[in-house]
């Protein structure tokens, strides 16, 4: 199985493409990724000083309808499509480093 291109191979090969596509949108757009967990992610949007928190929540929604736009049954090889869900929420995120030394 491994020599076709299926099983767990296939599935982090396309997986992989998959997110490189979508992390690529994300950063055009102001997000930064801050965790993969499996095939789901969590991206941020930094708070700039400049800049209103309406037109920051106004970029990921703009975002979020891109990718699904564009990567919603996305056809990655001749027999692999993958669907996207989108959830965006708002508000605090509060962030610990655990280990080693921060400055």
């Amino acid at each position: 199985m491994a020599k076709s291109g299926k099983g767990a191979e296939g599935v982090s090969r396309n997986l992989n493409k998959y997110f490189q596509m979508m992390v690529k949108i994300i950063s055009s757009g102001g997000g930064d990724v801050l965790k993969f967990a499996g095939d789901a992610m969590i991206v941020l949007w930094p708070p700039d000083k400049s800049e209103h928190v309406n037109m920051r929540l106004r970029r990921a929604a703009q975002c979020a309808l891109y990718i699904q736009q564009k990567l919603d049954q996305a056809t990655l090889e001749d027999d692999v499509s993958l669907s996207v869900k989108v959830g965006i929420g708002y508000g605090t995120a509060s962030v610990i480093h655990i280990g080693g030394t921060y400055q």
